[in-house]
């Protein structure tokens, strides 16, 4: 097999330069971590409170099932349409407004 070269730009910032150029992108980065941090600790968090709370692990079960319900439904459908729309509008619905 024959490689190809990539031509890479000579100019262009790197990851670390991007937080002194810019304080939106810092924002927004801290931002993302931040939701994903606390959507993850919902995932542990919850079905152990439940199960606390009830003392019955189909309960626990039941909620975490019905928890995942949205997920399974319209993940598949976002992933297309997102994949058909302009790129741009999904990042500016999700972004920081001023």
């Amino acid at each position: 097999m024959s490689s190809v070269r990539v031509k890479q730009r000579e100019h262009g910032l790197t990851f670390f330069q991007l937080f002194k150029k810019s304080p939106h992108f810092t924002s927004l980065l801290l931002g993302q971590i931040f939701s994903y941090l606390g959507s993850s600790i919902t995932n542990v968090i919850m079905p152990i409170v439940v199960l606390q709370e009830t003392k019955s692990a189909a309960t626990m079960g039941t909620v975490m099932a019905v928890y995942m319900v949205p997920f399974i439904l319209l993940l598949p459908f976002s992933g297309v349409l997102v994949d058909k729309m302009n790129k741009v509008k999904p990042c500016y619905w999700n972004s920081f407004k001023e």
